[in-house]
Parts: C-alpha cells; sequence; structure tokens
C-alpha cells in the first residue's frame, strides 16, 4: 500500500465524511469515493429462506408480506436513490439516512417508534488496521442493513440462515440483528491477538538488545489500539443501554445472547486497555534499556579516559625537553642509559594500577 493510501485511509477512519458547514440537517451529500451500492434480500423462515440481488428496492414488498424475516442487506453507499427509497420504505428518519451516508459516525444506539438503530464500527484486519460503518436498522419483521464497503464478513451468519442451523430461522429480527453484532464483535479479537503477539515480540527484541528502532513500533501498535478504543467502547455503551431499557421490539430470550455479545465487547475493552497499558510499559522498558546500555558505554569510556589521562600527564612531562645542560633540575632522565624504558615502564605499571583497583571497585 502506497503512503498516500495509508493517508487516505488513516484520515477517513479518523475523521470519515461530514457535511459542509451551515448545511441543512437530513440532506446527507454522497462521498465521490463511496463504493456503488448493491442490494441484497434474505427473507427466511422455518419453512425456508430465499435470497434474491435486487436493482430496484421496490421488490422487497414481495419479501415483507412472504417471509417472517426479511433483511436488506446494502454494501457500498454510493446510490442516493436507492438509499432514499429504502429509508422511505422503512419509515426511516431523515437524521437517521444521514448518519448512514457519513460515515463518521461514532457507535450509538437510537430508538424510535417503529425500529430500532445501531452504528457500530466494523474492524478490518490490516497494516494499519482501520474501521468502517455499519448501519443496523430493525423492526417488527425486517432487519436493514448498510454497510460501507462490501465483503463477506457476515458469511457465517448467511451460512447459517441458508442451512437453518441453530435458532436463527426459529427466531425474529432481533435475534438476526444479534447475530450481526456477535459477528461484528468477533472481527475485533484476531485483531487484538495480533497487536499483543507484535507486543510480545517487541518486548524480546528489547530483552535481547535488537530493538533500537522499537518506540516507533511501539507508537505504530498504540495508534492502532487508539482507533479499537474509540470504537470498542462506545458500542458497548450502545449494548448497555441497548439491555437496560425495556423495548417491545426485543424478545426475552434475546436479550440472553445479548448479554452475551455484551460480555463480549466488555473482554476487547478490557484487552484494548490492557494492551494500551502494556504499550506504555514497554516504552518505559525500551526507554530504560536504552539509558542502561548508554550508561554501560560511558562508564567504559570514562574507565578508559581515566587510564589515558595520567598516561597523558606521564608523557607530557617526559616530552617537555628542557636542556639538562643549563641546569641539574632540566630533564636529567634524558642523559639517563634507561630513561626511555623507565617512561614506559611508568606509564604501564599506571594503567595495570588502575586496572586492577576499577577491577575491584567493580566498575567494569
Amino acid at each position: 500500500m502506497s503512503r498516500k493510501s495509508r493517508r487516505l485511509r488513516r484520515r477517513r477512519t479518523m475523521v470519515g465524511h461530514y457535511t459542509k458547514p451551515g448545511a441543512a440537517p437530513g440532506v446527507p451529500t454522497i462521498d465521490p469515493d463511496a463504493h456503488p451500492s448493491a442490494l441484497t434480500v434474505y427473507g427466511y423462515g422455518l419453512d425456508g429462506f430465499e435470497e434474491h440481488e435486487l436493482e430496484d428496492p421496490a421488490g422487497i414488498g414481495d419479501f415483507l408480506g412472504k417471509w417472517p424475516v426479511t433483511w436488506v442487506h446494502v454494501e457500498g453507499l454510493g446510490d442516493t436513490r436507492m438509499i432514499y427509497a429504502l429509508g422511505e420504505r422503512f419509515g426511516l428518519h431523515q437524521l437517521s439516512l444521514e448518519d448512514v451516508i457519513h460515515t463518521g459516525q461514532r457507535p450509538k444506539l437510537e430508538v424510535h417508534s417503529e425500529y430500532l438503530s445501531l452504528t457500530v464500527r466494523l474492524v478490518k484486519a490490516g497494516h494499519p488496521i482501520f474501521t468502517e460503518q455499519l448501519s443496523i436498522f430493525f423492526g417488527k419483521n425486517f432487519v436493514l442493513t448498510f454497510q460501507e464497503t462490501p465483503g463477506s464478513d457476515f458469511e457465517p451468519v448467511i451460512r447459517r440462515i441458508k442451512e437453518g442451523a441453530g435458532r436463527i430461522r426459529d427466531a425474529g429480527p432481533d435475534y438476526l440483528a444479534y447475530s450481526l453484532l456477535d459477528a461484528v464483535a468477533d472481527h475485533y479479537f484476531p485483531v487484538v491477538d495480533t497487536l499483543e503477539a507484535r507486543l510480545e515480540a517487541l518486548e524480546d527484541k528489547i530483552f535481547n538488545g535488537s530493538g533500537h528502532d522499537s518506540s516507533v513500533a511501539i507508537h505504530d501498535v498504540k495508534s492502532q489500539l487508539r482507533i479499537l478504543r474509540r470504537s470498542v467502547f462506545p458500542m458497548r455503551e450502545s449494548l448497555e443501554t441497548l439491555l437496560s431499557t425495556d423495548l417491545s421490539m426485543i424478545e426475552e430470550a434475546s436479550r440472553v445472547y445479548l448479554r452475551d455479545c455484551h460480555d463480549h465487547v466488555m473482554r476487547i475493552g478490557d484487552i484494548v486497555f490492557s494492551l494500551e497499558d502494556y504499550c506504555s510499559d514497554l516504552m518505559n522498558l525500551h526507554l530504560s534499556m536504552m539509558s542502561h546500555r548508554m550508561n554501560e558505554a560511558m562508564r567504559v569510556l570514562t574507565v578508559f579516559a581515566s587510564i589515558f589521562i595520567p598516561i597523558t600527564f606521564i608523557a607530557g612531562v617526559y616530552g617537555m625537553n628542557f636542556n639538562p645542560g643549563i641546569s641539574i633540575w632540566n630533564m636529567p632522565e634524558l642523559n639517563w642509559r634507561w630513561g626511555y624504558p623507565f617512561a614506559l615502564a611508568l606509564m604501564a605499571s599506571t594503567a595495570l594500577g588502575l586496572l586492577v583497583y576499577f577491577r575491584r571497585k567493580r566498575w567494569f
């Protein structure tokens, strides 16, 4: 991935798409980079299952009258006409449609008279990781979802519907909404596991002394954890509100599963929080190890400097070359047969004596 693409992905993840300042509320503007919209309808019940890809939302009415649960799934948000037609067909508020198209929304829950609206962030594994918006609307006999980009993120849910596995065909739209939320939560676990493995590898590198560039890698992991935290913690708040509110559209049997999904999100949030602490601890460890290695280097240099200072002094004294013929005090060793060996021996014995002294002091 090019640097420009990474910057664009990061900008979209962090900022999203917003209306211009002063624009009228409920009048969404399509992002020119949005994917074309593809509409798929799934109708199912105890008696069977039906799936169709539609170009005209008008065909949804046949499913609503035929099947106990109809799931309308839209991938891509580039078709304004389709999004408005679906909003009109299911009675969605204009502000709800605006939240669908403007993909920088904070995960949240909104309660309306005929439907519930959930906005969550679906994480995408990669380097760096990024998230996309998923909008879920469900009412008496329908679930309507808008996914920012095409993908196979809900293939396990679709397979369970086709095969009739579990209780999904025997349950209502609230259970389908739970299944989608649970699939969203499950996407976070491999991502946090990967980040945790990266941090453990960085810890080993730091202890082995090969992690000289670890600060950049730690900061990279921490920035990705920040993205996860902004997605997970609001989703946890939405699920808490959903469970604590008495809503006729959620059956009591489905609340057990929603509590389980809430537990998953809570666990993800705890892992993200602990990994952020792990990043801080690793950064402190990295700085401590760097400081320790620098102190070790400075100690060795200090030892060598301490040894060569007296040697340099001796060499400087015997390098003055004052004429001994002028005064008996002027460098008498210049005329001595053993003067040069004596100077070398004095230097060697001084250095050796300092080495023994430093060794006994445990300075190296």
